[in-house]
Order: C-alpha cells, then sequence, then structure tokens
C-alpha cells in the first residue's frame, strides 16, 4: 500500500498497474531456473480421482456457503 500511494502521488494512478509487471517477470526467470524440465517428466502419469473428487466437491461447498450466506432468510 506504501509503493501504490508512493506512485500515485509522485507519477499518477495508472502507474500503479505496472507494479506487478517486474514482479511477474522476476518471478518467470527463477521458475525458469528453479523448475525442472517438462520433458524430464515419467511417461506414465496416471490423474488423482479422489483429490478431484475432493477438490471439486470443496469448492462447490465454499461458494455454495458464500452465496447462501448474503441471501436474507425469511
Amino acid at each position: 500500500m506504501l509503493l501504490g500511494g508512493l506512485l500515485t502521488q509522485a507519477l499518477n494512478w495508472h502507474w500503479i498497474f505496472l507494479v506487478n509487471a517486474p514482479l511477474g517477470i522476476v518471478v518467470w526467470i527463477l521458475c525458469r531456473k528453479l523448475l525442472p524440465d517438462a520433458s524430464a517428466r515419467p511417461a506414465e502419469v496416471r490423474l488423482d480421482v479422489a483429490g478431484v473428487i475432493t477438490v471439486t466437491v470443496a469448492s462447490l461447498l465454499a461458494v455454495y456457503s458464500v452465496v447462501e450466506s448474503s441471501t436474507p432468510r425469511s
């Protein structure tokens, strides 16, 4: 927030959108250096069906609870 305030006071409020660009470039460079190459994956990759179902149900319950909590009960 401090950096955003300094940017808006010194330059213009449009500059706040460029704050994430250098950070994104640094993350991209670090990912290229630190993560293994995609071609080094094993030939057989299996789908985690139980994990997919668990994440889907958890996401549905989270969205449902947010939507229903804002609806007034009569």
